[in-house]
């Protein structure tokens, strides 16, 4: 059986509780997700107004602080789970 695996950072918050309980709800696998305890969460709010024109407020939060050096060690990390 094939499953999905989420790699992400989050921060200790509501956003970042409420993803780990989606993605495990989905099934997806959450072992590769970061949790940054200084940074909260990051989000994006894309609200489509009365008008029909399009918004987008972004606050990068925990992306902000995502090193190449997480992001490949926790793709090390994966490869060497899955594998065994």
């Amino acid at each position: 059986e094939e499953k999905v695996h989420i790699l992400t950072k989050i921060g200790p918050d509501f956003a970042g509780n409420t993803l780990l309980e989606f993605y495990r709800r989905a099934g997806a696998s959450t072992s590769l997700v970061l949790t940054d305890e200084t940074a909260r969460t990051s989000m994006a709010v894309l609200p489509v107004f009365k008008n029909g024109k399009r918004g987008c407020f972004v606050n990068l939060a925990c992306n902000d602080g995502f090193t190449a050096d997480e992001l490949l060690g926790q793709l090390d990390h994966g490869v060497e789970s899955i594998a065994s």
